[in-house]
């Protein structure tokens, strides 16, 4: 029963969205304001608040990070080839798709599954998580996806431009934005 109450939520919030699409309820601009207010503002505004209140040193474990990682570049490294040389896919396509089978949807699945089955530390792991893959394999995909060996920019500007980009993205500051300056805790408490 535990798993239902927790899964049934989930879906049935998935249901409404493709209802919603389904029957033009919402036309293409609304459909973008949603997507921009959950990956701009909800999920960043949901990370903050959990990860305000704990030590960086808690979020930071690398042991945990490392693991992770690991985890996620071999998906992310099998996938490529695998389309790459067994599907024939160029390098762009073989990169988002990797992107896509190794990247969890820990916001809009992780959350809130992790938040029922573990409870709030649960928020922490998801922020671990979007940690490691904002510093890691978004700036991979974006340099695989940008590349072009025509291009007049340099591999380390367009590597620099994609680490730019995964750090200034919302999800990621509303984790470290805290650590900057501890004092405005007190003033949220």
């Amino acid at each position: 029963m535990a798993i239902i109450t927790t899964i049934l939520p989930v879906f049935l919030l998935i249901a409404l969205g493709w209802i919603t699409i389904h029957n033009k309820l919402i036309d293409a601009q609304g459909l973008t304001a949603c997507k921009t207010l959950v990956t701009h503002y909800v999920f960043p505004a949901l990370l903050f608040m959990e990860t305000a209140y704990t030590a960086p040193g808690e979020i930071i474990e690398p042991r945990w990070i490392a693991a992770f990682f690991i985890a996620m570049a071999i998906i992310w490294a099998l996938s490529f080839f695998a389309n790459k040389w067994f599907f024939k896919k160029d390098v762009k396509s073989s990169a988002i798709l990797a992107m896509l089978c190794a990247f969890p949807n820990m916001g809009g699945m992780g959350i809130p599954f992790l938040l029922q089955l573990i409870g709030a530390a649960a928020i922490i792991s998801v922020a671990r998580a979007n940690f490691v893959i904002s510093l890691t394999l978004i700036p991979l995909t974006i340099v695989l996806l940008s590349f072009d060996a025509n291009a007049k920019n340099s591999l380390i500007a367009t590597i620099g431009a994609a680490m730019w980009l995964a750090l200034k993205k919302p999800l990621f500051l509303a984790v470290f934005r805290h650590s900057k300056d501890p004092s405005f805790l007190i003033t949220l408490r």
